[in-house]
Formats: structure tokens, C-alpha cells, sequence
């Protein structure tokens, strides 16, 4: 087992090229922390903790000291290289296990775990000279399908955007409703329940009649309806031809929100998607349980990290009608793009498209990955991330263990 030297972090803060609108809020900049993992021998692995406020993680004041604790926790059960073998770090199984445990004793912290979680799979895949995806899997995939994402904008707006995605070859859309117009093109309209169903069915039209019949659109929500509303959404929009519906009711608790959007699953003409519950501790489980979803948006940045995403993956797999897993960003910056890229990569099963082309979204990054073509994503060659941090004047470091 490798010993580790010291782990620190730098917050970061990147203004979007334009207000993010959902209905969970509007983002104009993307903040968080770098992680830096050293090891004894002086290679190094990256990673990003980065809550999204309104879609799931901890407060981003309680990041920094939850590292400092992670680090304590990290220095305890591996020790200098004299852990138990079952928790060897530098093996997928072992880094899985000692994310498990990591993520149990730290289950209110699941952004900083993801930064730890992150930065020690680039360390290990980086040692062992391999891609991350690689290392994560000896049968990753070289490339990923993605989607475009269109925002709450108008519908003239909205069928530019879906003319441009197709002639660049995307397959699938994924389009935003629930909110009220603005932010991305459009004025900022009536916030009434009824103008915005409205402006969702207008968009969503004039997004179909755009890209025409082959590209699959998906709906984003984000929680914005209650069940009722849900399904009288979803039977409006459903002649649109729509592929499946994120998180069309809240996500912030693992009871209730879970029985509701089993609820609207069984009386939905869409299928269902979870996404922002399955970042609330213990919903993933019950999510499986009792079937309420058919796809499972996995956003390793908000629940924890990349085992966790490949743990909860694993066990729908098992399930006799398994939901789909579509990996998707949490706008990150390029090193938490490039994890989520590596793990939907290395996952078994369909090249589906998946929800990481987001990075035109910042006007400004700390890494350049491949650019999108042809609707599809080049894994990063080289060992680990194959994206290092850019070099900063300012290169504030943060020891914390």
C-alpha cells in the first residue's frame, strides 16, 4: 500500500458565460475547492469537492474543515502504508472499500468526499500509468456520447440551439422546464405555475420540431413540480416524443420525495429519471427498492465520489429490470468533468449519452479536456484525469492533513 505525504485544497471560483437558470435558482459563477493528494513518493492526483447549491452536497463553508476531518479519517485507516490489504487504495477494489468507509463516517460531507475520492483514483491510475477509465476498467470505452442541454429560454431560442446541436451532431437534448424564462436568451417572464407550463410546452415543441424525429429529448426539472402537477405536466408534454423526465418532483428527502416520484412513475406516460435525490443519504437505496425510477442521473461530484456512483451503479445492475445510469456533471470545473468522463467511460454496458458536455458553459476554466464532436466526448489519454490543474500565479494551497 502507497503511503500518502499530504493532502491539500484551493478554492476556486469561475464566473458561467451566462446566468444558469433551473428551477432550483440561477447560477452565475461556479465555486468549490481543489483537492491535491501527495504521495510519499511525490506523485500527486487531483480532485474537486464543489457542492451546487439547490441541487444537492453541503454548504460550501463546511468543505474546508470536512476535508481537514476526511484527511484525519484517510491517515487512520491507511496508515504509512501498513493498512489492511482490503483497503489498498492503489486497487480499484480497495479504493471502493476505503470510500465506503470514508463516506459512512462523513455521510453529511459528500461533496468533500468526492473531492478525496477523486484525487486518490488519479494518484493510484497515475502510479499504475494508466487512464483513469482504464484503471477503473480494462474494458473502458475510448469515447462517450453526450448531450446538449438547452436552457429555460424562449422558443425561437430554444429551436436555434436545437438546429445547432443537431448539425453538430448530437443525438440527444436535454432540455430545461419548470422555470420561468430568463438568464439565456430570453426575458424574464411571469413566474405564474400556469405561464410557465406554457413557455415548457412551447419550448419543448419548438425544440422537437427543430431537431425533427431522431434525437432523443430529455427533461430536466429539477424538482419543480408536486406530484399532480408532475403528471399533468408530463401527459402535456409527453406527444413531444420525450426519451425521459429528471426529477420531475423534489429531491431533498429520502422518504417522502421517493414515494413521490415512485408515484409519478407508475402514472407518468414519460419514463422517470432520479437525479438530485439520489444525492440525499439513503434515498439511492430506497430509489432501487421500491422502483421508482427507470434511469438514474449519477452526479459523482454530489453524491460522494466516483465509487459511490460505481457502488450504486454496480447494484442496479443486479435489479431484474435494471434502470438505465446516465453519468452527468454538476457544472464542475474541468477536473470533475474529467472524473465524471472516466467513470461513465469505464462503466459496463450501452455507450448512452450522457450529461458531461458542460464545460462551454464556464466562461473560464482551470484545465482544457477534448472538445465535443460529433455529439461525442474523447476519453483523456495519459495516466489518471489526463488533466492536470492550469498553473496559477496565485497558487494558494491549503494544507489540511
Amino acid at each position: 500500500m502507497a503511503v500518502i505525504g499530504r493532502i491539500d485544497c484551493r478554492p476556486y471560483r469561475l464566473p458561467f458565460r451566462r446566468p444558469f437558470v433551473t428551477s432550483a435558482g440561477t447560477h452565475s459563477v461556479r465555486e468549490g475547492y481543489h483537492v491535491r493528494v501527495v504521495g510519499g513518493d511525490g506523485r500527486v492526483g487531483y480532485g474537486e469537492a464543489a457542492p451546487l447549491p439547490g441541487h444537492g452536497g453541503e454548504a460550501l463553508a463546511d468543505v474546508l474543515p470536512a476535508l481537514g476531518a476526511l484527511a484525519r479519517d484517510l491517515r487512520d485507516l491507511v496508515g504509512e502504508g501498513g493498512g489492511a490489504p482490503e483497503i489498498d487504495q492503489d486497487r480499484p477494489e480497495g479504493w471502493r472499500r476505503l470510500m465506503d468507509r470514508l463516506r459512512r463516517r462523513h455521510a453529511g460531507a459528500p461533496c468533500a468526499c468526492a473531492g478525496i475520492d477523486l484525487a486518490l483514483a488519479d494518484l493510484a491510475a497515475r502510479r499504475a500509468g494508466l487512464s483513469l477509465a482504464r484503471w477503473l476498467s480494462p474494458r473502458a470505452r475510448g469515447s462517450v456520447s453526450v448531450n446538449a442541454v438547452i436552457g429555460t429560454v424562449g422558443p425561437d431560442v430554444a429551436a436555434a440551439r436545437a438546429r445547432a446541436a443537431v448539425a453538430a451532431g448530437f443525438t440527444a437534448i436535454k432540455v430545461k422546464v419548470g422555470a420561468a424564462v430568463g438568464g439565456e436568451g430570453g426575458a424574464r417572464g411571469d413566474h405564474d405555475g400556469d405561464a410557465i407550463a406554457a413557455a415548457d410546452v412551447l419550448r419543448v415543441a419548438a425544440v422537437r420540431q427543430a431537431a425533427g424525429p431522431a434525437v432523443a429529448i430529455r427533461l430536466d426539472a429539477n424538482g419543480a413540480w408536486a406530484p399532480d402537477r408532475a403528471v399533468a405536466m408530463l401527459r402535456l408534454l409527453a406527444p413531444f416524443g420525450i426519451a425521459y423526465v429528471e426529477q420531475p418532483v423534489p429531491g431533498r428527502d429520502a422518504g417522502a420525495d421517493v414515494d413521490a416520484l415512485a408515484h409519478v412513475r407508475a402514472a407518468s406516460p414519460i419514463p422517470v429519471a432520479a437525479d438530485e435525490i439520489l444525492a440525499v443519504p439513503g434515498a439511492a437505496e430506497r430509489v432501487l427498492a421500491v422502483g421508482a425510477a427507470d434511469v438514474l442521473v449519477v452526479k459523482p461530484a454530489l453524491m460522494g465520489g466516483l465509487a459511490a456512483a460505481w457502488d450504486l451503479a454496480a447494484r442496479a445492475a443486479r435489479l431484474p429490470r435494471p434502470p438505465v445510469v446516465v453519468v452527468t456533471t454538476a457544472l464542475d470545473s474541468a477536473v470533475g468533468r474529467a472524473g465524471a468522463l472516466h467513470l461513465a467511460a469505464a462503466l459496463p454496458g450501452a455507450d448512452v449519452a450522457c450529461g458531461l458536455a458542460t464545460g462551454d458553459l464556464l466562461a473560464e476554466d482551470v484545465a482544457v479536456l477534448p472538445a465535443v464532436e460529433g455529439g461525442v466526448l474523447a476519453v483523456p489519454r495519459g495516466p489518471g484525469l489526463g488533466a492536470g490543474l492550469a498553473p496559477d500565479a496565485n497558487d494558494a494551497w491549503i494544507t489540511v492533513g
